[in-house]
């Protein structure tokens, strides 16, 4: 009460002239509190931005004198900018647009949706899925005539692999246009969700394990997929290691020796030597080797197969693997924390964060179906066809100018909302 009343006392102040009587009757929309360049400013707007900048209770009359300053001044700096065609620079449009893009974003999102794809996305981090795909790169703007051959040849593909004329892995490397099929045959080896683009997650997790998926399209390409195992999360792990290494070509000589040598600290640990000094005095990774051989922690997909294999079969805090190899070299490693999947409380933002960065088409798009289903929208597609004959026309003669798209008028309907055109 007392903003308003200050408000409505400032008003006065600058000489509005309101009959007191009618003040019940008039809109703030309708009160004039100033002129500036002969437009009018009203009382609404006033409002509303002192509200958004104000929230105490007490405002005094020379506060409100002060911000009525304030907000003259910021309407003369935008009068300015006006009539310096200001607001016609791109880089003014862009950042306009980016705001505009932001106050809408709250309206254009299906909040039930919002909820499930929450609680979906949490579902689907509780498994993880190994799956192999076969990769049939285009582009994403290619044309109708690229994107069907490309899906022929998907389709062709799967169905030599269904009527076993071709294994999987042989198709993989064959056809496959990922690079990494000619290493592992298409093998992805384990992921979870948020790994992979959302199409290309959706289709593995609803594919049955050893079943190979209709081909699924994605920015990379279409992709034929075959779930090889799923399995419960494992979460993240954290561990130390020791490590000799060899390298990818190391020669028979320096794999034997750095075999020898793990198994040596492997004696010395069976002994009761400290893994932690161990690696401080032989690691061959330095970096973790200060630090006892500890390594930040880690989910899947993050190690190599071998590595990532041995760590999360060690159960208990303080197991120690025996020696493994993997292509960098021999490896022991100690389990030093082992994290599983947060309740869906615990995450739920973080979840949030993660979809709104990487996926916000997908409450957009149940936005707009369930609009479809709440209104009732008929297209009138023969005045559309003869729209687009007459534009394509036009077009081919050149004479389809930006004035001439503006003079066009229409008698029919293009569609209809609701029966309203």
């Amino acid at each position: 009460m007392k903003k308003y009343f200050y408000l409505l006392l400032l008003i006065l102040c600058i000489n509005i002239e309101i009959d007191a009587h009618s003040m019940d009757e008039i809109s703030d929309g309708e009160i004039e509190i100033i002129r500036i360049d002969n437009q009018p400013i009203y009382l609404d707007e006033f409002k509303n931005i002192f509200y958004k900048n104000n929230h105490n209770e007490e405002v005094t009359k020379e506060y409100l004198d002060e911000y009525m300053d304030l907000f003259i001044n910021f309407k003369l700096k935008v009068e300015e900018a006006k009539q310096l065609r200001m607001d016609t620079i791109p880089s003014f449009i862009k950042e306009l647009n980016g705001y505009k893009d932001q106050l809408a974003q709250p309206y254009m999102v299906n909040k039930e949706f919002n909820n499930k794809i929450l609680k979906d996305a949490y579902d689907r981090m509780n498994f993880d899925v190994n799956a192999s795909h076969i990769l049939i790169s285009i582009n994403e703007n290619a044309s109708e005539e690229d994107e069907r051959k490309s899906l022929n040849q998907a389709i062709d593909i799967r169905n030599k692999i269904l009527n076993s004329e071709i294994s999987f892995e042989n198709a993989a490397l064959k056809y496959s246009q990922d690079p990494s099929a000619q290493v592992n045959k298409g093998n992805l080896g384990y992921f979870t969700a948020f790994m992979m683009v959302y199409d290309f997650e959706i289709n593995a997790y609803n594919t049955k394990i050893n079943d190979i998926s209709d081909p699924v399209r994605t920015k990379y390409g279409y992709h034929l997929i075959r779930v090889n195992d799923k399995r419960p999360a494992v979460g993240k792990v954290k561990v130390a290691h020791i490590m000799y290494k060899t390298g990818k070509d190391a020669s028979e000589e320096k794999l034997n020796e750095t075999k020898d040598n793990i198994y040596e600290i492997n004696k010395k640990l069976k002994d009761g030597s400290n893994f932690e000094d161990l690696a401080e005095r032989f690691s061959q990774d330095r970096s973790t080797a200060v630090k006892g051989g500890s390594l930040p922690a880690f989910g899947v997909g993050k190690m190599v197969p071998e590595f990532e294999k041995e760590a999360f079969n060690l159960k208990n805090i303080g197991d120690i693997s025996k020696p493994f190899r993997t292509e960098y070299g021999w490896h022991i490693i100690k389990l030093l924390e082992k994290e599983e999947i947060p309740l869906f409380e615990d995450i739920k933002d973080d979840i949030k964060r993660k979809i709104d960065k990487f996926r916000p088409h997908l409450s957009k798009e149940a936005l707009y179906s369930q609009l479809n289903k709440d209104y009732r929208v008929v297209n009138n597609v023969n005045v559309f066809n003869s729209l687009r004959k007459f534009s394509v026309n036009k077009l081919a003669k050149g004479s389809l100018t930006k004035d001439f798209v503006k003079s066009i008028t229409l008698s029919d309907n293009l569609f209809s909302i609701n029966s309203k055109y």
